[in-house]
């Protein structure tokens, strides 16, 4: 810690190190992440809630159907867990539409549309390809339709209509092995919802010590359009419809 200044008077001054290094310009898709994150984390008042999901019967769902697909066939996509996650939260935001809406300054907007963005990692950044009318299809749909779209973003190929729209987010880290984060609201939508890795952990399950695949997820929200209770009451429908695995 800094001295008073009584116990530092005569001290000499000491020499600034000088550190060397190079300023690399900022890229069109830079541009745009730095302004609209900066944006949306000083307009919009965060606030976040994690849970634990008990992936099990997700897990043996997804075995089950991506089985089917006879073997050496490449057409229709195998279902991910991205794509049981953007089920759940569609089916969730119908029985709570306030997740679906967005703040307006002086109103907030419910939309009708249920939109998934899937947050996508590029070399030089990110790109949030959109699932439309998630809530009408079942996982296979979801399944395709997010496999193309993710191809087209890692190909550059997206239409204007294919990032923009969406009205919530999944941000999926559990591919690099991170146990739980936080995620910045996307600007235009109230929540976003961090997935973290799937890990075999200990449970009490009837008063019994169990090891399970336990996912940590955490849902940031726009406190100026939703409250504690209205997203906890989402998420832990979220979680019921995840560990009940018939999505």
């Amino acid at each position: 810690y800094l001295k008073t200044g009584a116990e530092t008077k005569g001290a000499k001054p000491t020499k600034m190190e000088h550190l060397t290094g190079r300023r690399v310009p900022l890229t069109p898709m830079r541009k745009i992440i730095a302004s609209r994150m900066a944006k949306s984390k000083s307009e919009a008042p965060h606030f976040y809630i994690t849970t634990e999901i008990d992936m099990s019967k997700c897990m043996a769902m997804r075995e089950e159907i991506n089985a089917e697909r006879p073997p050496g066939r490449k057409d229709g996509a195998k279902v991910s867990y991205n794509d049981f996650f953007a089920r759940a939260v569609a089916l969730s935001m119908v029985e709570n539409r306030t997740i679906n809406s967005v703040w307006h300054g002086d109103s907030i907007e419910e939309r009708d549309e249920i939109n998934i963005g899937i947050a996508v990692a590029l070399s030089d950044g990110l790109i949030v390809p959109v699932l439309r009318n998630v809530a009408q299809k079942g996982l296979k749909e979801i399944a395709k339709d997010s496999a193309s779209l993710v191809e087209k973003a890692r190909n550059n190929k997206l239409t204007p209509d294919e990032y923009q729209g969406g009205t919530f987010t999944i941000s999926n880290l559990g591919t690099f092995d991170i146990d739980n984060f936080i995620a910045i609201v996307n600007p235009g939508e109230s929540a976003i919802l961090a997935i973290g890795k799937i890990a075999m952990r200990p449970v009490v399950r009837d008063g019994k010590i169990e090891v399970r695949p336990i996912c940590k997820v955490t849902l940031s929200c726009d406190h100026r359009v939703l409250d504690g209770a209205i997203a906890g009451k989402f998420l832990q429908r979220v979680k019921e419809l995840m560990e009940a695995g018939g999505l």
